[in-house]
């Protein structure tokens, strides 16, 4: 349909669960909490084309069964997808997860642009919450799609992120030295949303629409600044023009107005 959106990068936070908590983890404190089936139905229905689909948590093959919906939902949608990122810890590594990761890659058209990235920090490698099992990750290797996310030798993430680590969550209640988000205009031409270069368009697991990957659950929640709308709004592209305007004036007097505010709350 024509008054469907193309988008160059779409995420979705598939799930607020994790099997490992780590004292730097912008997310904060887990949560027992899945994306809805059909939040991820009515999101689809709103594209023709997407470029990439990131699935993100959480730790995301915790909630297979939401990315086994997002293929169907393709599939029978008709939305061309050209590839997918995913980060995993690869604690567990279960065999239906493989088959889930061959059937996603199968239906992405730019198959050279998919990639698995299993986290391979400090943190993961060596914390108490249990040693990452490396057969889950030889296992995951069999695949040209995957790689490391970060470097093995890294012994301090502070240092290992030379000051790039942000200030949310866990990271920001453990050492509160991290960069500061500010909210980014989501850059639209027509019925294209280019949510990679400014502004991102992330669907959370409560069906809310936020422009920033990199927020903790609180943050979400509480940092009207970077809310764009709910998944069942019904036209994204004005919930986005309104979005960006308050983006301007937030980031021409440096806080959101009481008038804004009552637009998003």
């Amino acid at each position: 349909m024509d008054d469907k959106l193309s988008i160059y990068e779409l995420m979705i936070e598939v799930t607020r669960r994790c099997n490992i908590v780590c004292d730097h983890c912008l997310r904060g404190e887990l949560q027992n909490l899945d994306v809805k089936n059909e939040d991820i139905t009515t999101l689809l229905s709103n594209f023709s084309d997407i470029g990439q689909i990131v699935l993100t948590g959480g730790e995301p093959s915790l909630n297979l069964s939401a990315i086994k919906h997002f293929i169907s939902e393709i599939k029978r949608q008709d939305i061309s997808l050209g590839s997918f990122y995913m980060a995993t810890n690869a604690k567990i590594v279960k065999p239906e997860f493989l088959t889930v990761l061959m059937e996603l890659y199968s239906i992405c058209e730019d198959k050279e642009m998919c990639q698995v990235d299993v986290s391979n920090d400090y943190y993961h490698s060596l914390q108490e919450a249990g040693d990452i099992n490396n057969s889950g990750r030889q296992m995951l290797e069999v695949f040209r799609f995957t790689g490391k996310k970060y470097e093995e030798e890294s012994y301090n993430y502070r240092n290992q992120f030379g000051g790039s680590a942000i200030n949310e969550g866990y990271y920001a209640e453990n050492f509160g030295d991290g960069r500061e988000l500010t909210p980014d205009a989501i850059e639209v031409e027509g019925n294209k949303v280019d949510s990679c270069g400014g502004g991102q368009f992330y669907m959370n697991a409560q069906g809310e629409i936020v422009s920033c990957c990199d927020l903790s659950y609180t943050s979400q929640k509480n940092k009207v600044e970077f809310q764009v709308c709910n998944v069942n709004s019904p036209d994204y592209l004005k919930e986005i023009e309104a979005y960006n305007e308050r983006v301007e004036e937030w980031n021409e007097n440096g806080y959101i107005t009481k008038k804004e505010l009552k637009k998003v709350a």
